[in-house]
């Protein structure tokens, strides 16, 4: 085990391989990013939720006005994310944020008073929730789709969503890219 590894064993935070994993069977798995856009002065926000064969269920992009930090800005995400799955009625869902300070934020919300605190000690509450199972970090080569959303988010200063059967070909190439590493 390295370095790395061990300083995540001891903090209690997940982290998976450096390529996309599906989750186990009848589980689902939703991924997460939040971007910065320095020329328009806005975060983004990018979602993917997929199923154990690799499935892409449901895909969204939006902006976040003034969020504060990027601390702030990916806590934003993952609730986002968990509204997302909650709205279109998922459950057994495992969340995958590629953001270590967003992830440790929540599992150490009860000494932070602050907005992230706040952000934090919601996701809490929402993860006691039957729809939601675990909250992971993974590392960004792991986050490809969130990470492009959350781009395009930025690209076209809407919300976008999509749901399975209208899934854009440029978001199924990098799904299945990430299914073949």
């Amino acid at each position: 085990m390295n370095v790395a590894d061990e300083v995540y064993k001891q903090i209690g935070i997940n982290l998976l391989s450096q390529c996309w994993v599906p989750p186990v069977p009848n589980q689902l798995r939703l991924d997460i990013d939040a971007g910065f856009d320095e020329g328009r002065n806005q975060f983004s926000v990018g979602a993917v939720i997929r199923d154990n064969n690799g499935t892409v269920l449901g895909a969204s992009a939006h902006i976040i006005r003034h969020p504060g930090s990027v601390k702030d800005a990916e806590l934003c995400a993952i609730r986002f994310g968990m509204e997302f799955c909650l709205n279109l009625g998922l459950h057994d869902v495992n969340i995958f944020s590629d953001s270590l300070l967003a992830v440790q934020a929540i599992s150490n919300s009860l000494v932070d008073l602050g907005p992230s605190g706040v952000l934090s000690i919601d996701i809490l509450i929402m993860l006691k929730m039957d729809a939601f199972l675990s909250i992971n970090h993974m590392p960004r080569s792991a986050n490809r789709a969130a990470h492009r959303l959350a781009r395009v988010a930025s690209e076209v200063s809407s919300f976008v969503v999509w749901c399975s059967g209208d899934i854009p070909d440029w978001l199924l190439n990098i799904v299945n890219h990430d299914i073949m590493k």
